[in-house]
């Protein structure tokens, strides 16, 4: 975010690595209010739209990503961001990859819900704070 010619960096946590909760929910409370870091939703919105994947930290001052990527309630935190931001191409692009965890086939037994990876392949988790920010989000 820039201020008065200055650059800072919103860093939390104990590592040198960004997390992207943390980060999102940082942008959308200063969007709430009307403070809007335009770099910050560049870099979200490219993540969606090039890689359909939020990475589930990076390393700010390298911008090297961690190896493991975002739950369904960071998508969820970003279509938020979105709304707030009146930014409809992050909105659509957040939706679209959050309507990758949507389990839609009506034979499963977790239909209707939105699902993290689970500990094999054919395992999947459904949890109660990933359904809970997707309706949140999708009101």
């Amino acid at each position: 975010m820039e201020e008065d010619g200055r650059t800072y960096l919103s860093v939390t946590g104990d590592s040198l690595l960004s997390r992207t909760r943390e980060q999102i929910t940082l942008a959308l409370h200063l969007a709430e209010v009307g403070t809007i870091d335009p770099a910050f939703l560049s870099f979200i919105r490219s993540q969606l739209r090039d890689n359909k994947r939020l990475p589930e930290g990076w390393n700010p001052v390298t911008g090297g990503a961690a190896s493991g990527y975002a739950q369904p309630c960071d998508y969820a935190l970003a279509l938020s961001l979105g709304r707030a931001c009146q930014d409809q191409l992050l909105i659509d692009s957040a939706r679209e990859v959050l309507m990758y965890a949507y389990a839609s086939s009506q034979t499963s037994d977790i239909f209707g819900g939105w699902y993290r990876p689970g500990e094999t392949a054919r395992t999947f988790t459904l949890t109660a704070e990933d359904n809970t920010a997707v309706l949140v989000a999708l009101r």
